[in-house]
């Protein structure tokens, strides 16, 4: 636990699975009317470190005659790394779960959760054999259950809904829920314009890009926040959902901006390359990446995807069928 701007305490969960589970920041801000930022991971072991941290900054804050009251917590999104612990810090320290009407819709059931994540793919269920469809669905059966076990899942039927782009009120301060979409559509950030503070979720980090990939994220979308982010008024601190705080908020913000159109356009002057025999998704990552870089190559394949869909979209380059893997090519 760690003071990070006065009054705020960032509560850092340890991974679970090194590069599949990184350690999630949970906020405190203290005060007579203050509030957790995010869930963080609901298993046992990640809701009991939390739970301890808290009631120790609790303590030291009666124990020196101030006041502590904490009634809220606020999902800044609904990704499980997020949300799993919502349920638990709800139940254990007594606090109402706030959520945007998008995010409630994602995370009230198992049903709704698994759908968003099923939506690329409900054409490969709904086409080919009975065998392969009964195998598909087996295999998304099994990947849900260990997922929801992985992240300490449980899905909410109790929370208050808030509003994008909407004032809430902590120690009496007016702060602003931002609609952030791009890396996950139902994003948010809180935005503190006396002080300069904005809580970005898995938007803006220090050191490392955000993940970007089918279904739910959005490059343009993405870009969009980001110069939603660097028009604020004041910025003096982003605090990260994911490792330290950015303490250059605007060179952080115009860095993430330009990483974004650079990639693109590398992405943009392969396919002008290959010509008019075009190029697949793959070699063009193959091109970008060499085989010493594999885990490069495997974890661009999300935003590589949605790259070309914006491409696309943009009637920049078309998109050929063929029986082998689909072809792009400049238009």
């Amino acid at each position: 636990m760690e003071e990070i701007y006065p009054g705020i305490f960032m509560i850092t969960e340890k991974r679970l699975l090194s590069l599949v589970t990184p350690p999630s920041n949970l906020y405190v801000i203290t005060g007579h009317d203050g509030i957790v930022f995010d869930g963080g991971y609901g298993t046992k072991k990640a809701l009991q470190s939390f739970v301890k941290e808290y009631r120790e900054l609790e303590s030291s804050y009666k124990l020196k005659g101030k006041i502590f009251n904490i009634d809220r917590v606020l999902l800044s999104h609904s990704h499980p790394d997020h949300f799993a612990g919502l349920n638990g810090i709800s139940k254990k320290l007594g606090l109402k779960i706030l959520l945007t009407r998008q995010m409630a819709d994602h995370i009230s059931s198992a049903e709704n959760y698994t759908h968003q994540y099923r939506e690329e793919n409900e054409g490969s269920i709904s086409s080919g054999n009975i065998l392969k469809k009964v195998l598909v669905k087996l295999l998304y059966s099994l990947a849900d259950a260990f997922f929801i076990k992985l992240y300490g899942i449980s899905f909410l039927s109790e929370f208050e809904i808030v509003n994008y782009d909407k004032l809430i009120y902590i120690n009496d301060e007016p702060w602003q829920i931002i609609h952030t979409p791009g890396h996950c559509e139902d994003h948010i950030a809180l935005y503190n314009e006396k002080t300069g503070v904005l809580f970005s979720g898995d938007n803006v980090m220090r050191s490392i890009t955000t993940w970007l990939g089918p279904p739910r994220s959005d490059i343009g979308s993405y870009v969009k926040s980001m110069k939603t982010l660097l028009e604020l008024p004041k910025l003096e601190i982003i605090l990260s959902a994911h490792g330290s705080p950015v303490t250059n908020p605007r060179e952080r913000l115009k860095e993430i901006i330009k990483h974004r159109e650079d990639r693109t356009q590398e992405v943009l002057d392969i396919i002008k390359t290959a010509g008019n025999s075009g190029i697949s998704a793959k070699n063009i990552i193959k091109k970008m990446y060499t085989k010493e870089e594999m885990f490069k190559r495997l974890s661009s394949r999300g935003w590589v995807s949605l790259t070309l869909k914006q491409l696309i979209d943009n009637r920049q380059i078309d998109l050929i069928k063929s029986k082998k893997d689909p072809i792009y090519v400049s238009r």
